[in-house]
């Protein structure tokens, strides 16, 4: 039995298996959704703020 990998932020997208995949993105979907509904219900006063981005 191959041991589960941790997907980490170092892990590249070709070493998933397509399960693996489809978990992530699904878990990236729902989280950028909630922070959307967030962000909504939020008045924005400080514009400076950006999301922060991850370099892959």
């Amino acid at each position: 039995m191959p041991k589960k990998k941790k997907v980490t932020d170092k892990t590249k997208v070709t070493d998933l298996t397509v399960d693996e995949f489809k978990v992530l993105m699904s878990g990236l979907l729902q989280e950028a959704f909630l922070e959307l509904k967030n962000a909504s219900h939020v008045p924005t006063h400080n514009k400076e703020t950006k999301p922060e981005v991850k370099d892959s």
